[in-house]
């Protein structure tokens, strides 16, 4: 600042690229107060900000932490850049005209910043014709580094559905391009923006992905996985049983958004019933959590003796017939269909999390549940996929961020794919195998896993089978109390510490306990078709983390332990 207070006195006229300077050095000392001095004392002096100067703005409000405000100065960006080209479509230029991009439609507008400078007056076209044109040429073919800036701050601010939101608007205005010098193809500007743009702008935008669902705090607090798996993932015949459970709940209960007026006595004695099940559902499920403290020991030998549920040995149970008061209308059971909707309720919702640990993975921007980490890995292995097609030249860097993602998110048959597609570093052929068979079989090659991703993946596939081990422990024990001649019956009221197993149970509670039998048998089935995913990248993941021996014996460790309890 001195040396422009010095070319005042002077006489010197600073320009655009003096302030440039100053702001610069401001935004890399993280000095926002005396870069946003610079930038009004540009303004009131009547030089008008160039696309250098907005970049250097929004990367100042970025590092402040500021990411509304940023959002702003990229909002002037915009309108900078249309009127650059109405002005030259105004004087007949032999550009064509282009349409200005349209704006984030996440984008909102922070009313409550008092420091926010008045921006020059694009509409009044500047102090002089010089002035014009240096603008014009500024904003005309808006540069891909702001949209680079943006993601950086996004990136800071863990705001991962708006760094999605400038990815697309960068990929829609700047297509990847891929050099091939066999057909003729010529280095051009496009090919410099996919080299120089797109490379580290995707790496901005998985990293910010990769924060925001909290890849860090995953491998630092091991229990904190629980947050990501405590629900499974379950196959469509379990989804489609849950959705009918639940449409007949709903015409059951006359809940709100059915049509038809119920009969007060029909619809007071089946609200009164559903309530009577529901003190039932709890106190079986404090029971079952007591003996299993008790006689774990005998119940974890059953883990390996009693048989693997199936599909084909469950009796789905779809309506809850048994419920129904006795004067009401058998029209009131709906049809089978296969409508995803997930159940409501608390006893046929899908377990919580554990009460100690918050279910919600908190973010700067809001909070991220575990639906929104597996949405927001879907988007990225989509826009992965895109990226594959396009041609893009996806890099180890790449790898790094990707993995996590799709790990946390559970994008498994994504992750799959991608690691069916890389070249083993271990050969898999004779050593006179051919080379260029193999270029063709694998697209990426030279990849490597890093041991933070590697345990990330034992970590989930130890996780995802105590989940699944805890659902098959308490069907057996639902199945020991409720046939009372079976040989479990027999062993466990021999064996068994806690006592009571032949004890009498009435009506209700046995009906109860068969449909937990039936929900906690749906949950085992989920949990060990997502073991198996997690098994089969194992088994590929294996063939990519190189010589490092540790990663290397930890996933054999957890593939060995899951695949026990899968036979």
């Amino acid at each position: 600042m001195q040396i422009y207070e010095n070319m005042g006195r002077l006489g010197i006229k600073p320009d655009v690229y003096t302030f440039s300077i100053l702001m610069r050095s401001y935004a890399l000392s993280r000095n926002l107060r005396n870069c946003m001095r610079v930038f009004n004392e540009m303004i009131r002096v009547g030089v008008a900000p160039d696309l250098v100067i907005y970049t250097i703005l929004i990367w100042a409000f970025g590092v402040a932490k500021r990411a509304d405000s940023a959002e702003l100065v990229f909002e002037q960006v915009v309108h900078e850049q249309q009127w650059a080209q109405e002005l030259v479509q105004k004087q007949g230029g032999d550009k064509p005209h282009a349409s200005a991009p349209e704006a984030l439609d996440v984008y909102t507008k922070d009313p409550n910043q008092p420091d926010w400078p008045e921006l020059l007056d694009s509409s009044d076209g500047g102090d002089s014709n010089t002035m014009d044109l240096m603008r014009t040429r500024s904003f005309l073919n808006l540069d891909p580094v702001v949209y680079v800036a943006m993601l950086k701050v996004y990136c800071i601010a863990r705001r991962p559905m708006r760094a999605l939101a400038t990815w697309e608007r960068l990929i829609k205005n700047y297509p990847v391009v891929q050099w091939n010098p066999r057909k003729g193809g010529v280095l051009s500007k496009s090919l410099h923006y996919t080299g120089s743009f797109h490379l580290p702008a995707l790496t901005l935008l998985l990293r910010t992905v990769r924060r925001s669902i909290g890849v860090s705090n995953v491998l630092e607090n091991k229990s904190s996985i629980l947050k990501y798996v405590y629900t499974p993932l379950y196959l469509s015949s379990v989804v489609s049983a849950m959705a009918s459970r639940l449409r007949y709940k709903r015409q059951f209960l006359w809940l709100p958004d059915d049509s038809r007026s119920p009969s007060p006595a029909v619809s007071e004695t089946g609200a009164s019933r559903m309530k009577s099940r529901s003190q039932i559902v709890k106190c079986v499920e404090e029971e079952i959590n007591e003996r299993l403290a008790f006689d774990y020991q005998f119940f974890a030998e059953r883990r390996y003796q009693a048989p693997k549920v199936t599909a084909s040995d469950i009796a789905w149970f779809v309506d809850y017939g048994y419920w129904m008061p006795q004067d009401s209308e058998d029209t009131l059971v709906p049809h089978h269909s296969d409508d995803h909707d997930l159940p409501a309720g608390v006893d046929d919702a899908p377990p919580s999390a554990p009460a100690n640990e918050d279910a919600q993975l908190i973010g700067p921007d809001g909070k991220f549940t575990q639906q929104s980490a597996q949405d927001m890995a879907s988007i990225v292995a989509r826009e992965w996929q895109k990226l594959e097609v396009a041609g893009f030249k996806l890099n180890n860097i790449h790898v790094s961020e990707y993995i996590p993602c799709m790990l946390l998110g559970r994008q498994h048959d994504h992750l799959i794919r991608f690691l069916s597609l890389v070249q083993p570093q271990v050969p898999t052929g004779s050593p006179g195998a051919d080379e260029s068979l193999c270029r063709k079989q694998f697209r990426y090659r030279n990849i490597s896993i890093d041991s933070r991703s590697s345990d990330l993946l034992a970590l989930q596939i130890e996780a995802v089978q105590q989940l699944l081990l805890g659902e098959r422990d308490k069907r057996i024990v639902l199945e020991a109390l409720i046939h009372p001649g079976s040989d479990l019956h027999q062993l466990y009221e021999q064996y068994g510490v806690y006592g009571g197993v032949g004890a009498p149970r009435d009506k209700d509670e046995l009906q109860v306990m068969r449909e937990r039998r039936v929900i906690h048998a749906e949950r085992e089935l989920s949990w060990a078709a997502e073991l198996g995913n997690l098994v089969q990248i194992g088994q590929l993941w294996r063939q990519h983390i190189g010589d490092d021996e540790t990663s290397q014996s930890r996933i054999d460790e957890a593939i060995a332990s899951a695949e026990r309890h899968l036979l």
